[in-house]
């Protein structure tokens, strides 16, 4: 691959993701959906497609979660579009980002592990 299709893919995909983030922030109004930030911006070879990957601390069930995003996914790719302004329209779609999920239960379970020796040493 060319390194400036590269270089400008990586550029496009920052693009995506601050302004998917703002959409998020600003523009929609689902709070399951507005609290959740974009881990990462995959955008396809021919820059027409982009896998939007999202997390939210906050998050119990990520179930509820996935049914929202999928309502969720048609306003903030029509958003996108007025936002950037390319040649061609993008398709969007929205994961919940299950990775940085388990990482984050897998440190509350570490910490919830060491919070426990400390204390029995303290006694």
């Amino acid at each position: 691959m060319n390194s400036s299709i590269t270089y400008r893919k990586q550029r496009l995909e920052r693009e995506v993701l601050k302004t998917v983030t703002v959409i998020l922030s600003y523009h929609v109004r689902d709070p399951q959906v507005g609290s959740m930030y974009v881990t990462k911006v995959e955008l396809s070879e021919d820059l027409k497609f982009a896998h939007v990957y999202l997390f939210s601390e906050q998050v119990e069930d990520p179930d509820k979660i996935i049914k929202a995003l999928i309502s969720a996914g048609p306003f903030v790719e029509s958003r996108l579009n007025k936002m950037i302004r390319w040649k061609r329209k993008i398709s969007l779609a929205l994961y919940f980002d299950q990775g940085t999920f388990n990482q984050v239960k897998i440190g509350k379970i570490i910490d919830g592990l060491s919070n426990g020796k400390k204390r029995e040493s303290e006694e």
